[in-house]
């Protein structure tokens, strides 16, 4: 007859318990890098297909990259609704906004370019939307649908102001300000004494908007001003002749965020940074304005 099986101490248990809990140790920091670095893989993946969303929208409209706005959503309800100069996407719905807000981006004018939702999204995006953007409710829907946001840049708004009040773009909807064509952008600007590189190498196109509740507040000016966390789609410059932006950078990739240029290219930039220094380092990042 054979005697009992043999079986582990508890010494042998423990040490390789210890042993186990070691290995995790040792390994979750490299598998933590290794999801943020896919991660951030796939934002810039998802951002590059935007850009050629953008590129081909500009191929069938004489090298126009598309309104400002207008590339991402149905902004039916606004001061210019699109249902007013594109009727015949309205075709299908009656003339009014799908209730459903997550079908709003179908209406914008680089979705039959990607036809995929997904793209519109960075991976690191909570989805948790503040009172006034969209997503949050409201007016504005209780879906959101994006992570990004196109810049409106200095030449813009300079065209913008005119004789004290605004007149163009926003007088028209239709104006060339909204719908650049960068092959024509003027390479330099002077505007308020300060010279701006505006050539699309340094104007920044897009980037990554701050919106989720859980992104940490004193990465922000403190107090966070609340009323540049619209995320309607696009941000600018200047308010009144006054250098401002209208939204803030995501801190999503190790208090980083991205900057796509109108040439294509894409850069991680300090978030915090460009937050709190928007004069400065913020105008020199993405407005082609000078080193701080």
């Amino acid at each position: 007859m054979h005697g009992p099986a043999p079986a582990f101490t508890l010494i042998e248990v423990l040490v390789v318990v210890a042993i186990i809990a070691l290995l995790v140790g040792i390994l979750l920091p490299s598998l933590s890098k290794a999801r943020e670095l896919a991660q951030t893989t796939v934002c810039k993946t998802h951002l590059d297909q935007m850009y050629k969303g953008h590129l081909l929208y500009a191929a069938d409209h004489k090298n126009y990259f598309p309104h400002v706005e207008w590339w991402l959503w149905d902004s039916l309800g606004t001061s210019y609704p699109m249902v007013d100069y594109y009727p015949n996407l309205y075709a299908k719905t009656g003339g009014v906004r799908p209730t459903d807000s997550s079908a709003w981006v179908e209406f914008g004018h680089i979705y039959k370019y990607i036809k995929s939702k997904e793209v519109y999204f960075c991976p690191k995006d909570t989805l948790r939307r503040r009172g006034r953007a969209i997503g949050a409710g409201g007016a504005y829907g209780d879906k959101p649908i994006h992570s990004y946001v196109r810049l409106l840049h200095p030449h813009e708004m300079v065209q913008a102001y005119k004789g004290g009040v605004y007149g163009e773009p926003f007088a028209n909807p239709l104006a060339d300000a909204n719908f650049i064509n960068p092959d024509k952008l003027p390479r330099n600007l002077v505007h308020d004494g300060v010279r701006y590189d505006t050539r699309p190498t340094r104007l920044g196109m897009m980037f990554e908007e701050f919106q989720n509740y859980d992104d940490v507040p004193n990465w922000l000016p403190v107090p966070p001003d609340t009323s540049k966390m619209l995320n309607d789609g696009n941000s600018g410059f200047f308010t009144f002749r006054q250098l401002s932006w209208n939204d803030y950078l995501s801190v999503w990739h190790n208090r980083r965020g991205h900057v796509l240029f109108f040439d294509g290219r894409l850069q991680l930039v300090d978030a915090i940074k460009f937050n709190r220094e928007p004069g400065t380092y913020g105008r020199w990042v993405a407005a082609g304005g000078p080193r701080p």
